[in-house]
């Protein structure tokens, strides 16, 4: 997991308002031109996945504040798509801090809904895999070819 200030890219929102948390998932192959990160982002506006809110209907994961590294309550979207960057454009990144580790039973959690998300592509998926694969992280069902 990682904190990333001032993050330029955010989907809503202009840039810069907040810190963003984001859970790294894994990278592409190492023997590509270029080596891509794949990251997805936490949210603490837990009213839109209330009833009624805007995303009400997405798949989500709840992370409690003190039962993980995070410090408020927020949610993972899982109905979102991963935000990927050059591994090396992050590894070089000032305003980037590494904030703890998720356990592997969490991390498996969150590999599982991934899975079902429609937001993420098989290659994406196939990165994923090999890469909690390489980091000890072993048995989790491969994506299905589409």
């Amino acid at each position: 997991m990682f904190r990333w200030d001032n993050f330029p890219s955010p989907r809503v929102g202009p840039p810069g308002i907040k810190p963003r948390w984001f859970i790294y998932l894994g990278q592409s192959d190492i023997f590509s031109q270029v080596v891509f990160a794949h990251f997805c982002t936490t949210t603490t506006q837990t009213q839109h996945f209330a009833p009624g809110g805007s995303r009400q209907n997405h798949d989500k994961i709840k992370f409690a504040r003190g039962s993980s590294p995070f410090d408020e309550d927020c949610f993972l979207d899982c109905d979102e798509p991963p935000y990927t960057d050059s591994l090396q454009k992050l590894e070089n990144e000032k305003n980037i801090e590494v904030k703890g580790i998720l356990s592997e039973q969490t991390m498996r959690q969150i590999y599982n809904r991934l899975l079902l998300s429609n937001d993420y592509s098989y290659a994406v998926l196939c990165d994923i895999h090999r890469s909690f694969n390489m980091s000890g992280i072993s048995g989790l069902k491969k994506p299905k070819i589409p």
